[in-house]
Order: structure tokens, then C-alpha cells, then sequence
């Protein structure tokens, strides 16, 4: 699994994040080929995130969102795109196919 965080904006520093993100996403790791996380500013204590979950059977599972730009806000974004990774992962057609 390869990640990539580019954090502009907000208290958090990426080792943290990374971290996060490979203890969430740990219980997919044979299927996740790539896990990209950006967090821009957008206004006065405010950042934009945006997470990409590429799957080794080439679906992708994305997730936006605008919050505070705090540590707490950042790990309820990293769980919320884990959530959605699991529901992709309960469609019918195969566990992430």
C-alpha cells in the first residue's frame, strides 16, 4: 500500500495522518494499491480534504469533505473514508473486486 499525504493547511502534522492511515486501512492492505490524502485551506480555520482510495482491481473509492482544520476533525475524516472502503467492500461481486 502506498501512501501519499499532502497537508497545506491544519494543526496535523502527515506522520500522523500516515499513521492513522495505516492502522484504518490495515485490514484492507492486500487490496489497497494506493492511498492519497490532501488537506488545502478554504477558509479562516477551515481546510477542504480530499482522500482516494485506488484498489488493485482498479475501483476507486473517494471521499471530500470541508471541516475544521484540527487533529480530531482530520481522524474522523480518515475513519469516515475507511467506512467507505468497507461498504465498497460488502457490494455484491466480491470483497473489493
Amino acid at each position: 500500500m502506498r501512501l501519499s499525504v499532502d497537508i497545506c493547511a491544519g494543526g496535523v502534522t502527515a506522520a500522523v495522518v500516515e499513521t492513522r492511515l495505516r492502522l484504518v486501512l490495515s485490514r484492507f492492505a492486500p487490496s489497497v494499491a494506493r492511498v492519497t490524502l490532501r488537506a488545502v485551506a478554504c477558509g479562516p480555520g477551515r481546510v477542504r480534504l480530499h482522500g482516494e482510495v485506488r484498489l488493485v482491481a482498479g475501483v476507486v473509492v473517494s471521499l471530500t469533505a470541508e471541516d475544521e482544520g484540527s487533529e480530531a476533525a482530520m481522524v474522523h475524516f480518515i475513519d469516515r473514508l475507511d467506512r467507505a472502503v468497507a461498504r465498497r467492500s460488502a457490494r455484491p461481486g466480491g470483497p473489493l473486486a
